[in-house]
């Protein structure tokens, strides 16, 4: 690419632009970066011509595209930013200050030392996002021809950065709207970060994909002419083929059966104004069978980064399912380019920053920035990168409160999440939550669209168990900041009660009878002084007290349970039968006198108005007197079934073990052996784990996440 390439596209599409300034900056860059090539062998001046060229596509002004060809100069020559600032000005420098890296330690990082370096340079650009948007999507476009341009880096550093491009900077498009980018993005990090799984898929696509075009062509033809016959003659009807990674996601859920893709090859059809979204997508349904639960209104609700559309899967000639998306020119151009398609600048106006951008989308960034302050920059890098991913680029959903007001929440988040979300005094003293007017689990898994109402009590405070399935760090931080916030005494006693109650479960035994090494050896792991010091970590949070058990024991330790007190109806102090309403085990509960009822009886709960839930037989004649809705579904809790082992089968790749152990980690099931063998012939592993299981929903689930990671082919329970 030259200069004289870059203006002409430049000022097609920002004729404002100043051709003399950004010549100017050119070849400032070109002087600075001198004799450098890049790992690829090209000139080095190339990449931030690319970089500008991206940008071309959008009416940016004359700073943006001086602070892209700029944007490596301060960060990989010896030139100052006040040398910058100098010749080209503040708006420029601005820029080029949010896009420069801290300065790497000379010999190397460690790879925690460069999750931290990563941290803390997301950090750095974050911030000077929220001072100018023009930061991030820059900095997109310098990734984009990164990723182009993978191949000359070492084999480990590609992994790296495909793993960092799939995990943040494609989110990232996505939630600002640029649904191309994020594509495109993806597609490139595919094959380096999955090679085997890259190879799979795209010989599926292209088994299909001529079949689809031809179907999505005849399709076409009918569809133009059924809307003619309505009278709806200005529209653009074209097919869209399905981004690669995007694809394998979904055959990933579907065992690789592409057959069951039914937006391989998707039909768009472009109107002219809202209305006629809504007349198209009636002559559709009128002459194709549409599919229940493939409907989507994103024009009415649109989705949280703005995209907005009208989707309808429908049986199409040959009975074949075919999927739409109608929208007007103007969502099509937001749902490709995002932010950058509402861009607009005006010379004439001048602002500060020297652009502008739509309120949704600085009301996110500033959310972004509180919730960096909430998260703290104490966080170690591993840590704030991971809550990055879960509560600010995770797929994300619309949730409402009863009254019809809407918040943003990550996909997977609990009606715990919503509570504190709203406000913190809500979460603090949330007793139990209704998801679309159904008492239900506060782990409950909110869904788009969902009707959440938080039931309080003044008397309810937080549980430790919420930090299980809680998913965003603002609940996480704001349940353990209440624990933090308690009595330095009622915390030894909470912290001793929570780890005493752990080793009754595991070992029948509680701390005062474990021997004097083991518990200075714990203090020392754990880097506390006392043993009212660990109590104290345990209560706030800090520390689980299953994890200081199989540090006390090594897992090994753990292979024989004492279920008897664990599962008799009440607790040791006698007080709490266990049970649960509607899967709600943390609501309070207490049990009716008139009825009695015992473990082995069927019960029911009886929702009261302030005191929680009265549990009841499910034969009482009391229940019949109560309010209908206020009698819901109760049983008692499920009994722990032991020690199973299971049998896994998967395709032998680097970095097999690690994502079966993380995924068992992450559904708090403790491993008690595990064990692999290699089959050099077929090309396989088989981890063979032994876990202690509570009961047999739990096993599913997890059986079930298994199948889900890359490679497995058989997962079965051995006897």
């Amino acid at each position: 690419m030259t200069i004289d390439s870059l203006l002409r596209k430049i000022k097609k599409n920002s004729p404002q632009a100043d051709a003399a300034k950004i010549r100017e900056a050119y070849n400032f860059a070109l002087t600075r970066h001198g004799e450098q090539l890049r790992k690829t062998g090209e000139a080095y001046i190339q990449h931030p011509l690319y970089v500008a060229s991206f940008l071309a596509q959008f009416n940016f002004n004359t700073a943006t595209f001086v602070a892209a060809l700029l944007h490596d100069v301060a960060e990989d020559t010896s030139t100052k930013l006040e040398t910058i600032e100098k010749r080209f000005g503040s708006e420029v420098v601005l820029l080029v200050r949010g896009l420069t890296k801290l300065k790497k330690i000379k010999g190397g990082l460690s790879d925690a030392s460069l999750q931290d370096y990563s941290a803390e340079n997301l950090r750095k650009m974050f911030l000077a996002t929220a001072a100018d948007i023009r930061v991030v999507l820059i900095k997109l476009a310098d990734r984009l021809h990164n990723i182009q341009t993978l191949t000359g880096l070492l084999p480990t550093k590609r992994k790296r950065i495909a793993r960092e491009t799939i995990e943040i900077y494609a989110p990232l498009a996505n939630r600002l709207g640029m649904g191309e980018l994020k594509g495109q993005l993806e597609d490139y990090a595919f094959p380096f970060l999955y090679p085997r799984a890259y190879q799979r898929t795209k010989a599926l696509y292209e088994q299909e994909i001529e079949k689809k075009k031809k179907y999505v062509g005849k399709v076409k033809r009918q569809v133009a002419s059924k809307l003619a016959e309505e009278g709806m003659k200005q529209v653009d009807i074209h097919g869209r083929a399905k981004y690669l990674y995007s694809l394998y996601k979904k055959l990933r859920r579907h065992d690789y059966d592409i057959n069951e893709i039914y937006d391989l090859v998707a039909i768009r059809i472009i109107v002219q104004t809202v209305p006629d979204c809504y007349k198209v997508l009636g002559i559709i349904h009128k002459n194709w069978k549409p599919l229940l639960g493939r409907i989507k209104d994103y024009i009415a609700v649109p989705k949280a980064n703005g995209y907005r559309s009208l989707h309808t899967s429908t049986i199409g000639p040959d009975g074949e399912v075919v999927e739409f998306q109608i929208r007007t020119a103007d969502m099509h151009e937001e749902a490709e380019y995002g932010i950058a398609a509402h861009w607009h600048y005006s010379e004439k106006e001048k602002p500060r920053t020297g652009s502008k951008a739509p309120a949704d989308v600085i009301k996110w960034v500033n959310q972004l920035v509180k919730w960096q302050q909430e998260i703290t920059t104490k966080e170690p890098g591993e840590k704030y990168l991971e809550s990055l991913k879960i509560d600010i680029f995770k797929d994300r959903i619309f949730v409402f409160t009863p009254r019809g007001q809407v918040y943003d929440l990550p996909e997977g988040a609990s009606p715990i999440d919503f509570a504190f979300h709203v406000h913190t005094d809500i979460g603090n003293h949330c007793r139990a939550a209704k998801i679309n007017g159904k008492l239900t689990s506060l782990d409950s898994e909110l869904k788009n669209g969902d009707r959440v109402e938080i039931i309080t009590d003044d008397k309810a405070t937080p549980s430790l168990d919420w930090l299980d399935f809680a998913k965003t760090s603002v609940a996480q931080n704001k349940i353990k900041k209440w624990f933090k916030n308690l009595d330095r005494q009622q915390n030894i006693e909470l912290g001793r009660r929570l780890l005493n109650s752990q080793l009754l479960q595991l070992k029948n035994k509680n701390i005062e009878s474990l021997p004097r090494h083991k518990v200075d050896a714990t203090l020392k792991k754990y880097n506390t002084n006392t043993i009212e010091d660990l109590f104290v970590k345990i209560a706030e949070g800090d520390l689980r007290a299953k994890n200081i058990i199989k540090y006390i024991y090594r897992e090994q330790d753990l292979l024989h349970t004492t279920p008897t007190s664990r599962f008799s109806i009440f607790n040791q102090a006698g007080q709490k039968p266990i049970a649960r309403v509607q899967g709600e085990s943390g609501l309070l509960t207490f049990y009716a006198k008139c009825c009695h009822p015992t473990i082995n009886d069927p019960i029911k709960a009886h929702i009261t108005r302030s005191r929680g839930a009265r549990i009841h037989r499910a034969d009482c004649p009391e229940l019949k007197k109560k309010k209908r809705g206020r009698v819901v579904n109760a049983s008692w809790k499920e009994k722990y079934i032991g020690q199973v082992k299971i049998e896994i089968e998967m395709a032998d790749r680097v970095g097999l073990l690690k994502d079966v152990i993380q995924t068992v980690s992450q559904k708090n099931v403790n491993i008690v052996d595990s064990r692999t063998r290699v089959n050099v012939r077929a090309d396989t592993t088989v981890i063979t784990i032994t876990m202690e299981i509570k009961n047999i929903d739990q096993l599913f689930t997890l059986l079930n996440e298994i199948r889900k990671i890359e490679g497995v082919k058989k997962v079965r329970r051995r006897n």
